[in-house]
């Protein structure tokens, strides 16, 4: 194939450009919210990964009660949404212990009847930076990431950040297509129980940050619940835009993950000249 071929073939005009993202069976959920684990004993003391296999590391008692208060927050959230009754709750865990004492203190906070389901996804688990840890080696390649780059830096015998952001794209992927298949209810709460770094890449992955976008935000605190809130505007006919474009992070959450933007918090999926970026 000539160049000029090649390169007719990428022009595609406008108007004979009419994809529509909608499907007549999506139903987006009310909200996705995303909790990194509470307090580990990994947190408080890094010896542990010496001992412990990183997959077995547990809440402290303080991880444990943070959890617990994780839950009765969502739940007064829920409840007060007088526009979602009754709710649902659909858990997604990693298959990390500290992970599911996580999603087992937040699911306590609601009645068996609000719960619709529970879901283990190993692709939600914690960077591999490793089997049993040497401290003063691991200590050396933490530093040593700061000068290549949090996201390419590839830990010896583990992952790196490009890593896990290729698992959690397939993650995505698998997810969105259940939502756009009509698998959840409108007034479903998505909770998704994972790990610091791997909540950043689902971000990441979501809105479509760049790598230098991605590489400026920090953790957020254990437990913290950051919220991508439904946009629920009359106005916006749901069939043109793709699911991640109609999602955004609530305010309160935008607080939690410093290093972010306005701009940061929600997604626009240009696809030709006939499509307006969101104005919200």
């Amino acid at each position: 194939m000539d160049a000029e071929d090649l390169e007719r073939l990428t022009r595609v005009s406008s108007d004979s450009f009419a994809y529509s993202y909608g499907q007549s069976a999506r139903k987006l959920p009310k909200r996705i919210v995303l909790v990194r684990h509470g307090e580990s004993y990994g947190n408080v003391d890094e010896s542990e990964y010496t001992r412990t296999p990183d997959s077995q590391i547990r809440l402290t008692t303080n991880g444990h009660a943070q959890a617990t208060e994780t839950g009765k927050q969502l739940r007064k959230l829920f409840d007060e949404d007088f526009s979602l009754h009754p709710y649902r709750v659909f858990f997604y865990i990693s298959p990390y212990r500290r992970s599911k004492e996580t999603a087992l203190g937040i699911a306590r906070a609601f009645d068996d009847d609000a719960i619709s389901g529970v879901r283990e996804e190993p692709q939600l688990r914690e960077q591999d930076f490793g089997n049993f840890q040497d401290a003063s080696r691991k200590k050396l390649e933490k530093r040593e990431r700061q000068y290549f780059g949090r996201f390419f830096y590839r830990f010896p015998d583990g992952e790196s950040g490009a890593d896990v952001f290729d698992r959690i794209t397939i993650f995505e992927d698998h997810m969105v297509r259940d939502i756009d298949a009509g698998r959840f209810d409108e007034n479903t709460n998505m909770v998704l129980c994972t790990h610091g770094l791997t909540l950043r890449l689902f971000l990441m992955r979501w809105f479509h940050w760049t790598v230098a976008e991605y590489e400026r935000i920090a953790n957020p605190a254990n437990s913290t619940p950051i919220i991508l809130e439904r946009i629920d505007d009359p106005t916006v006919n749901k069939g043109t835009f793709h699911t991640k474009e109609l999602y955004r992070l609530s305010a309160e959450s935008m607080k939690g993950l410093r290093g972010i933007s306005d701009v940061m918090a929600r997604c626009v999926l240009y696809t030709g000249p006939h499509t307006t970026p969101f104005a919200w």
